[in-house]
């Protein structure tokens, strides 16, 4: 199997990772590096995604005394049988493309950390077709906004995934960030931005 990936990343200086909390913001090298260890960590020695969602949420939760949570979006991709599996931990949905037609992944979790259990956990799965665009993608990237107030939003993402079958993930991010700039003319970004897309090639 061959897949092809290709991701933007733009942090605006000085780099920070926008944890959801009630005051504050978290140095973005220290939480971020804190958070890849855990997964990591469980990873190596468990492929349970249910089992991973439930230790994050506890180590986040004691760590943080549930004054701060993140939202992730994490997925595992069996070649073999061509099942992706995944929990969104309420982050922005990622896109599933094939064929001008876009599935939103929602299904999953809360937030991490906000809860000292989490209230419930379901897992997603998809079974990838060739030629399918995986997109995953950050709040700084729907939230862009033009001289109207207006969002680009998840359905700015969906028209660009819809319009450009077949395309590399490489020129799939091109467009897209060429349509961003586009539809916010002079209006600077409001957040970060971080984007990956996956095509599926065989």
């Amino acid at each position: 199997m061959n897949i092809e990936i290709n991701a933007v990343i733009n942090f605006s200086p000085p780099a920070f990772l926008k944890i959801r909390s009630f005051n504050e913001t978290a140095n973005f090298s220290r939480s971020w590096s804190n958070f890849q260890a855990m997964m990591h960590a469980i990873l190596v020695y468990d492929h349970d995604l249910e089992k991973l969602a439930v230790s994050l949420n506890d180590r986040i939760f004691k760590n943080a005394g549930g004054e701060k949570f993140i939202t992730a979006f994490i997925s595992i991709f069996n070649h073999e049988s061509r099942k992706l599996t995944y929990i969104n931990a309420g982050h922005q949905p990622a896109l599933l493309g094939l064929a001008g037609k876009v599935k939103l992944l929602t299904i999953g979790s809360p937030v991490l950390g906000g809860f000292e259990v989490l209230p419930h956990i379901e897992l997603g799965q998809e079974k990838i077709q060739k030629g399918s665009t995986l997109m995953m993608f950050t709040d700084g990237v729907c939230e862009i906004e033009n001289k109207k107030r207006k969002e680009f939003g998840v359905r700015g993402l969906t028209k660009v995934i819809k319009k450009n079958p077949g395309v590399s993930s490489k020129k799939m991010n091109d467009v897209l960030i060429k349509e961003i700039d586009e539809f916010r003319e002079e209006e600077p970004y409001p957040d970060d931005l971080a984007l990956m897309s996956v095509r599926f090639l065989t």
